[in-house]
């Protein structure tokens, strides 16, 4: 009986191996495709690791439930177990995977009813066809040769089979991790001539310093009426600065509101509208014509849409993402994966402390950078890209003392809860105004601040049950889309004034490149919302 329960539990453990190593590198393979590329061989080492592990306890958990359940009827050989276990596994890791990806990425986790049954009912079809197919397989196979023993022959092939299998697995995961990856290629659209040195012309341009504050809806900021707000700092600013009233973003979620801000396009046109999306090697960004007008251009990324993975660092000459400390020893590329935000979101529903930097680098750390980075380049003419992330989920409470409220452990909230998650969110913006406070006495500490172009705006913004939806990237009402934009030009000329009229995502780089006396090329449809200063 014991040689039964080992052979069983081995050969089923052996199985979800396989299966497991299969899911991962098919996943990576996806993701190569379709996701930009995969050139992370860190990232593709931790895949292997955790499929593999995982089909491994997933399998021998169904080699000893069986042992249990089947007792003295349990079949003894060793190719039923790994084949049908093999197909358990990878039917039911494949459904989660396909399950994640397609109601994540191609529905961006809003599949009306029909398409959520249908897209169910399609993955459990093919759930029991692959374990019809195996059970059909795993008959032909457990016949043993005339005169062999009972599992013997089954336990050659078996490991044959696992050792030819998982060679070929890694080598499979990573050629197709290395497909299709990015390419740079020159932009379309305009001619873009590199300039070098702080020429004349160059001399005479401010230099450019653009905050956005990720998730910050307009209406929760002293400077636009908010009463509850404590934001002195950006009060303080807004008095400085031309203050738009209607300034709307073009895409209430993150990496399409970002590829507008960067290329003047359209989300329909720049086409980086999925999770998958990377912007397109023709898009011409802002950070590009600045630095072929001689700018140095630096950014810091602090959401993942904004890693180099998907291409919106493209044109500057200077770029750090600003990575979480991720869980389980995953990297960025592996963070992509389903099987890490399943662990992610069973790891948010068992622990409520929470480290904000597990999520994001906290504005400390922006403003940190940034001014050392200004540091540097105090010489020279330069182009500065700030992204705080402390307005998004998880909503932190300060100072931080572990208390956190997270969308992907509340994706739906009761009503009732509204008041507490706003007074969260409104935590959030106090502790990035304060911070705000110490970038601008930085730059005024550098004799920077007075002559140097500071534009603040928002990606998107963020909904409290106002119409019956929570979080941002669902709907398109004004508290999703209606955002920040304060503008303070060297020797503060608009100082206090508003403009009523209609401001969009869409006409920040023209705006910008106004403000450096560049006309905007012909490839950004965004209007200048300042007049531009003569070259």
């Amino acid at each position: 009986m014991l040689k039964r329960v080992l052979t069983a539990a081995l050969a089923a453990a052996a199985g979800g191996v396989l299966a497991g190593l299969a899911v991962g590198a098919l996943e990576v393979g996806a993701l190569a495709v379709f996701g930009g590329g995969w050139s992370d061989w860190a990232g593709l080492a931790w895949s292997v690791a955790v499929y593999g592990a995982l089909g491994l306890l997933g399998g021998a958990g169904l080699g000893l439930a069986a042992s249990l359940v089947l007792g003295r009827r349990l079949p003894t050989h060793a190719n039923w177990w790994w084949v049908l276990s093999g197909a358990l596994i990878f039917s039911g890791a494949g459904f989660v995977v396909l399950r994640f990806r397609i109601l994540r990425d191609l529905y961006q986790e809003r599949a009306p009813l029909l398409a959520n049954v249908l897209v169910h009912a399609g993955l459990l079809a093919a759930f029991g066809l692959v374990l019809g197919l195996a059970w059909l397989l795993a008959r032909r196979w457990a016949r043993p040769a005339p005169g062999a023993d009972d599992g013997g022959l089954s336990r050659r092939t078996f490991l044959k089979a696992a050792l030819v299998g998982g060679a070929a697995a890694v080598p499979a995961a990573a050629a197709a991790s290395q497909w299709l990856q990015p390419r740079a290629v020159a932009a379309t659209g305009d001619t873009i001539v590199h300039r070098t040195g702080l020429g004349r012309a160059l001399s005479r341009r401010p230099n450019i310093i653009l905050i956005v504050a990720d998730t910050v809806r307009a209406d929760h900021l002293g400077a636009y009426g908010y009463a509850a707000a404590k934001t002195p700092v950006l009060d303080g600013f807004a008095a400085e600065s031309l203050r738009f009233a209607h300034m709307q973003s073009q895409a209430p979620w993150t990496r399409p509101s970002f590829a507008t801000l960067f290329t003047s396009l359209y989300p329909s046109s720049h086409g980086t509208i999925y999770k998958t999306s990377v912007l397109p090697a023709r898009a011409l960004t802002l950070a590009e014509v600045l630095r072929a007008e001689g700018y140095i251009t630096g950014g810091f990324g602090n959401n993942i849409h904004l890693s180099p993975l998907f291409n919106l660092s493209k044109g500057f000459s200077e770029y750090e993402y600003l990575a979480p400390n991720y869980l389980f020893g995953a990297t960025e590329a592996a963070s992509q994966l389903a099987a890490y935000q399943v662990a992610r979101r069973v790891n948010e529903g068992l622990f409520r402390q929470r480290d904000v930097h597990n999520f994001y680098q906290p504005a400390e750390v922006v403003t940190g950078k940034g001014l050392e980075w200004v540091k540097r380049h105090a010489q020279d003419r330069f182009f500065l890209m700030l992204h705080y992330m402390d307005a998004h989920d998880p909503y932190f409470e300060h100072p931080h003392n572990g208390y956190a409220i997270a969308r992907v452990s509340l994706p739906n909230p009761r009503p009732e809860l509204a008041p507490e998650l706003k007074r969260l969110y409104d935590g959030e913006i106090t502790h990035l105004d304060q911070h705000l406070g110490e970038l601008f006495t930085g730059l005024q500490q550098q004799g920077l601040y007075d002559d140097t172009l500071i534009v603040f705006t928002a990606d998107h913004g963020e909904e409290f049950y106002e119409h019956g939806g929570w979080w941002h990237g669902t709907t398109l009402y004004q508290e999703q889309l209606h955002v920040p934009l304060l503008i303070r030009r060297p020797g503060a000329p608009d100082a206090g004034r508003v403009d009523d009229d209609l401001a969009r995502t869409l006409d920040l780089a023209p705006t910008i490149l106004a403000a450096a006396g560049r006309r905007a090329p012909a490839a950004f449809p965004g209007l200048a919302l300042l007049s531009q200063t003569p070259r």
